[in-house]
């Protein structure tokens, strides 16, 4: 495993956690999966239009942005498996399998998308990561994803709360941090 430092990357990393696979239908992709977590106000939704509008030219570059779990333009089923009576999950009364509430149906589908593309690395982006309600439901979440892909980042981006902007042209520049890796890196503090 490489090491990764906060002088060879442009995030640092916070903290560090591994999830052993213990999936006996899935034998993991030869593919690594950024998460990207988009707290709100830090141009998560600019970065998933880019990202969507892309995802041609980026299959050819080997980045996978997969058409499973979304709406719209970012990965909001996937996560939103995770939390009761989410907004865009349905839950029994539309009857609409693509917004199940099934996570394994979702996972089955990112595979089989990963099997047929075969990615270096495969991007999942969605504001709902950081609405799942708690440590246990969003490592279960982790833990079933991380069950498929060989290393894992997630990358989240935030903004302190004292710059969000009034007006759209007052907004700096969000900060973004890798705050979990399944590579060799040192935790930093």
């Amino acid at each position: 495993m490489r090491s990764v430092t906060a002088q060879s990357r442009p995030f640092q990393i916070i903290s560090r956690f591994i999830i052993e696979s213990n999936s006996e239908h899935m034998k993991k992709l030869d593919s690594d999966l950024l998460i990207h977590v988009g707290l709100h106000k830090t141009g998560t939704t600019s970065v998933q239009d880019f990202l969507l509008s892309r995802q041609e030219k980026l299959l050819t570059k080997g980045i996978l942005y997969p058409s499973t779990g979304l709406f719209y333009s970012q990965h909001a089923l996937i996560p939103g498996c995770a939390i009761d009576n989410h907004l865009f999950i349905d839950h029994g009364e539309l009857g609409i399998p693509w917004r199940s509430k099934d996570l394994n149906y979702f996972l089955d589908l990112l595979y089989q998308e990963c099997l047929e593309h075969q990615p270096v690395i495969t991007v999942l982006s969605s504001e709902v990561f950081c609405e799942i309600p708690s440590k246990e439901a969003t490592q279960q979440l982790l833990s079933q994803l991380l069950n498929i892909f060989h290393h894992s980042k997630i990358l989240i981006c935030t903004r302190d709360h004292n710059s969000y902007p009034f007006r759209a042209r007052d907004a700096p520049t969000a900060k973004c941090k890798c705050v979990h890796s399944t590579e060799g890196a040192e935790t930093q503090t």
